[in-house]
């Protein structure tokens, strides 16, 4: 019996819009200077925003029904819903995979409040 697998969108967009925020939050914290209030918008909503259309793009070529609203919900949830689609569409063995998501939203702010706590150690 051949199993069909079906294919997963790209994370080039993805992992590029977390890499350039987190280069920002570093070159900030590392010159001592305070971003932006843009910047810090940018790098607290861009990695969500990149998830989200990540998790659209791959739910098409994957052929899941999304409801009208799932990026709205997405925003909303997203600690809960990501994971959830991540079971739902390769199984309980990809729970790890949704994690890794999650961590890539949340790899700038994590950066930054490493960078906060060692310069405040200095």
């Amino acid at each position: 019996m051949t199993e069909t697998v079906l294919p997963t969108a790209s994370f080039r967009i993805l992992i590029g819009t977390v890499l350039v925020c987190a280069a920002f939050v570093l070159a900030y914290g590392l010159l001592g200077v305070p971003p932006h209030p843009f910047i810090q918008l940018v790098v607290l909503i861009a990695p969500l925003v990149a998830a989200i259309s990540w998790l659209q793009v791959d739910a098409k070529l994957r052929h899941v029904p999304l409801i009208h609203d799932m990026g709205f919900f997405l925003w909303l949830a997203w600690p809960v819903l990501i994971p959830w689609y991540a079971v739902k569409t390769r199984g309980w063995h990809a729970l790890p995979f949704g994690l890794v998501i999650m961590l890539a939203i949340i790899t700038p702010r994590l950066i930054e409040a490493i960078v906060a706590v060692s310069s405040k150690a200095r």
